[in-house]
């Protein structure tokens, strides 16, 4: 009787078994879940943009300074009685220098003219030709040049050869005042002779003086008793 009893009951037990092994499954479901959604943030992946490449910067042309053209100014003035004529370059070689040359060739023949004198000067001297700069004889001349404001005359050889002194040329404006310091140079006016130079002249105050002779030989200069215009 017994053993009727016990098997009767051992169905039940195993019903009730699963029954229990479902909830207790169930209840760790949820709870699992409850963990899971409550406990970890969901991850979501983003997308980055792509990174864009680097755009290169311009590389900046070299500047580049225009030199302005060279330019050439030519003078000239025949001799009084027509052999020979005067040439006067001037070159312009950078902003602020200049080439100037002297040349003199037989009015007859052009091609054989002579170089007697050539320099680099600064841009603002600036050197002419004067109506009278021929000696009578033809073995001088003189030339005037402006240097900003002051005048200043030059005496040459026409051979190109060298005065006493070694100079190439001869300085009126220094020679004039380092023997007439109570002076000022105004104008030459011409000759007076093949080796005289006419000269004006005034004081230092303004007054006017009569006319200096220049003798290019000596380099010496004489006053006169009257002004020659």
């Amino acid at each position: 009787m017994y053993r009727n009893k016990l098997g009767m009951e051992r169905p039940k037990i195993i019903v009730i078994a699963l029954i229990l092994f479902l909830v207790i499954g169930v209840v760790a479901a949820v709870i699992f879940w409850q963990i899971r959604s409550s406990g970890q943030p969901t991850l979501v992946r983003k997308i980055l943009p792509p990174i864009p490449s680097p755009i290169p910067s311009p590389i900046p042309s070299p500047l580049v300074l225009s030199t302005p053209a060279p330019t050439t100014n030519t003078q000239s003035w025949p001799s009084p009685d027509g052999k020979l004529t005067l040439v006067l370059h001037t070159f312009q070689t950078a902003a602020n220098d200049k080439t100037f040359s002297i040349s003199i060739f037989p009015s007859a023949e052009p091609s054989k003219s002579q170089v007697i004198f050539t320099k680099i000067i600064t841009a603002q001297l600036a050197y002419f030709i004067p109506y009278n700069s021929w000696s009578p004889d033809n073995k001088y001349f003189f030339l005037n040049a402006q240097d900003n404001d002051q005048l200043k005359s030059f005496v040459f050889k026409a051979n190109g050869q060298n005065f006493a002194n070694k100079e190439d040329f001869l300085d009126v404006n220094k020679l004039f005042i380092q023997k007439l310091p109570d002076y000022t140079l105004t104008e030459i006016t011409g000759w007076a002779s093949p080796t005289l130079l006419l000269i004006n002249t005034q004081q230092i105050d303004g007054k006017e003086e009569p006319t200096f002779w220049f003798d290019v030989t000596n380099q010496t200069f004489t006053r006169l008793s009257t002004k020659f215009n």
